[in-house]
């Protein structure tokens, strides 16, 4: 029996308290952690509108640099939720950090620009072959958009080991590219815009639009020991998650405001935001893709289920 199920019968439980008991008690404190990125729209949103205070939650969005340093942020504590990508999740499961995955975030979608390679403006590059011996900026070494990146220049046969990759975090990718710190940089909105429009670089190729559609690119994650004591916050944090899914369906623009807000962008660029693929469940299947992936690129050390990752 995967190891998540046994918690199923306490979460249905813990609902019904926090239900009857969100009047009468204490709010629970839960910061939330994730790199500055619009694909947590629905914690942004549950926030904004005091979706979380309704299920009995007190929580707080931080701005986390670069993607591998949630996981560490949640085994020391200072996190109790985090969002890292799939990618960066099974590596720490696969160095023994016992983590759980409590909701979806956000999946690939066809044609979506979440995932696209820029190149400078006054660069020689114009197709994937062109990147060998290049710098190439990206959001964290090991996440998602670096395995993607690898994936994708072996589909083209080139060798990611022939590219020099290097950590950009999200808000400079555009500084980086019009310094000629870096030749290339795989990114997304907000920032994708924004270099566009200050013409910083020129996009080169959507790599998102060629993995297939419906696997995860951020989930929400918690450690085993924090979502057994605390089963109760748990609950309250996934039905505020399904409530704030249904609002941005319903809201897209009030959507557009409140994640700009939390991403501290100007009022002039909530406009240009383009609201997530929002799926708040995550099965064994997505992570079975992720982990082949992982596998072709040597990432992982030991066999890994994903079936005991999932908290049903």
């Amino acid at each position: 029996m995967p190891a998540c199920t046994g918690l199923r019968d306490g979460l249905i439980a813990s609902a019904i308290v926090v239900l009857i008991t969100n009047g009468a008690s204490a709010q629970q404190k839960i910061a939330i952690g994730a790199t500055p990125i619009g694909e947590p729209a629905t914690a942004m949103v549950a926030i904004e509108e005091g979706i979380f205070r309704k299920h009995g939650i007190d929580a707080t969005y931080t701005l986390i640099t670069i993607n591998p340093s949630i996981p560490p942020a949640l085994l020391a504590g200072s996190l109790q939720i985090g969002v890292p990508t799939p990618t960066t999740f099974l590596q720490a499961v696969d160095g023994g950090l016992d983590l759980v995955v409590v909701a979806g975030v956000s999946n690939m979608s066809q044609g979506s620009a979440r995932s696209i390679v820029v190149v400078r403006k006054d660069s020689s590059i114009k197709e994937p072959q062109d990147l060998a011996g290049k710098k190439f900026g990206v959001p964290g070494l090991n996440a998602v958009f670096h395995v993607m990146v690898r994936y994708w220049l072996m589909q083209k046969g080139v060798d990611p080991k022939r590219v020099n990759f290097v950590e950009a975090v999200f808000p400079v990718h555009g500084d980086m590219l019009r310094s000629g710190q870096v030749d290339a940089v795989i990114t997304g909105e907000p920032f994708l815009t924004n270099i566009l429009n200050r013409g910083d670089g020129v996009p080169l190729a959507n790599i998102g639009a060629e993995f297939p559609i419906g696997n995860p690119t951020m989930m929400y994650v918690a450690t085993r020991d924090y979502v057994t004591k605390n089963a109760a916050a748990i609950a309250g944090f996934r039905a505020a998650i399904e409530e704030a899914k249904a609002f941005i369906a319903a809201n897209p623009d009030k959507t557009r405001e409140d994640v700009g807000k939390t991403l501290k962008l100007p009022t002039a660029a909530f406009a240009t935001l383009a609201t997530p693929m929002i799926d708040t469940k995550v099965s064994v299947p997505q992570l079975t893709f992720w982990i082949d992936i992982m596998k072709q690129q040597d990432m992982l050390s030991r066999p890994i289920d994903p079936a005991k990752l999932i908290l049903n």
